[in-house]
């Protein structure tokens, strides 16, 4: 799991900056974590992509990862049942 970090007092997931293959990165590693053992890599991989998709016009940034690794966990909960 990443670690928190702190950036003018406030908690950051990823260094302010991180790109979107480091949040892909991470988002696909948590749910693998959970999941490898139900689905494929590729399936688990494309939901990460889409979820992180979902928040490319986000302008709140920070939070990215951690509400696209929810997003996709409920997805694959439903694919892998």
């Amino acid at each position: 799991m990443a670690t928190s970090r702190r950036s003018e007092g406030k908690p950051r997931i990823f260094p302010q900056g991180a790109g979107s293959r480091d949040q892909l990165s991470w988002v696909s590693t948590a749910l693998s974590q959970e999941f490898a053992d139900r689905l494929d890599a590729v399936t688990i991989e494309r939901v990460a992509a889409e979820e992180l998709a979902a928040f490319d016009e986000a302008r709140v940034r920070d939070f990215i990862p951690i509400l696209a690794r929810r997003r996709g966990r409920r997805r694959l909960l439903k694919e892998g049942s």
